[in-house]
């Protein structure tokens, strides 16, 4: 297995305990340390609001999950932690979350602004519609759709 398939691999597995735990995976990254590697994981209850002491718990559960199953084979430290307020959002079910929220979303590839014609990576609007293939953001310059594909990183501005 490739590196990639590896961490698709890690990620399926801990989002299958983690919902099996009643939260959700918000995030999984694979950081190098000076010990091997970091798995840093973001989760969450659905709608929001874990507790230090169910991240210490589920870190304890999944580090033995991990370990008992050989997912990853190479020196990892576990880290499970809150999204907290400024959480990305992600996937489908992070943007109805956020549903007339105010967001600022970073893109991939630069997109045209509703009325001002100049393209740009970066807009900032509030959610008004999520679909499963794109979200609609109303901005100072009007209604704006970006493809879910082509969205870098999206936050809700607080």
């Amino acid at each position: 297995m490739n590196t990639d398939e590896i961490i698709a691999d890690l990620k399926s597995k801990a989002e299958q305990f983690i919902i099996q735990k009643g939260f959700d995976l918000v995030e999984l990254k694979i950081k190098p340390s000076s010990r091997g590697r970091i798995i840093s994981i973001l989760a969450d209850r659905p709608y929001g609001g874990i507790t230090i002491e169910e991240c210490a718990i589920l870190n304890r559960d999944l580090q033995s999950f991990l370990e008992d199953d050989a997912v990853f084979k190479e020196a990892a430290e576990l880290e499970v932690s809150s999204p907290g307020l400024d959480r990305p959002l992600v996937n489908r079910k992070d943007f109805l979350r956020a549903m007339k929220q105010a967001l600022t979303v970073f893109l991939k590839n630069p997109v045209s602004a509703a009325t001002g014609g100049k393209e740009k990576y970066e807009f900032c609007g509030n959610l008004t519609e999520v679909s499963d293939e794109a979200i609609a953001i109303e901005t100072k310059d009007g209604l704006l759709t970006i493809d879910l594909n082509n969205i870098a990183k999206a936050k809700q501005v607080i």
